[in-house]
């Protein structure tokens, strides 16, 4: 007797395995913007040290140390934006893991029950093969 639950299940853990698949899509996208803006911050600020350092050499010019002072206002407007750029760049890598995380535990609970199912059908298989086996030892016990 064919089972009718296992098709549907077994079709449902191949929707679930590539749920998973895009999922890690998603996250490597993720951690690949992350990385970019992450890069980005850090380009901004060690730009600002390093102009700092060359204002507050005792060697810089008045005009050099004045243009530095209009320089760091935008410059800091700029890292602040690529500072809050990482964050969310971030806080999107953390949504795409917690996806992935919940793809791969649907696609295990699925996972699951196929295999009780599958277990379920051997075992029933198994009783109907020793059913037979019983019923042809009865009718040669039986004397007639």
């Amino acid at each position: 007797m064919p089972d009718r639950l296992l098709p549907p299940l077994l079709a449902l853990m191949r929707v679930r395995r590539i749920g998973v698949t895009e999922a890690r899509r998603e996250l490597v996208a993720r951690l690949d913007a992350q990385a970019v803006a992450e890069r980005a911050a850090v380009a901004i600020e060690r730009l600002i040290a390093h102009e700092a350092d060359i204002a507050a050499d005792l060697e810089a010019t008045d005009a050099m140390v004045e243009a530095y002072g209009r320089w760091l206002g935008p410059a800091r407007a700029e890292h602040a934006a690529a500072r809050h750029a990482w964050g969310s760049a971030t806080a999107g890598t953390d949504v795409a893991r917690a996806r992935l995380a919940a793809a791969r535990a649907a696609a295990e609970a699925v996972r699951t029950v196929v295999e009780q199912r599958e277990a379920v059908i051997e075992l029933e298989a198994a009783r109907r093969e020793q059913a037979a086996i019983d019923e042809i030892a009865r009718s040669r016990r039986k004397p007639g």
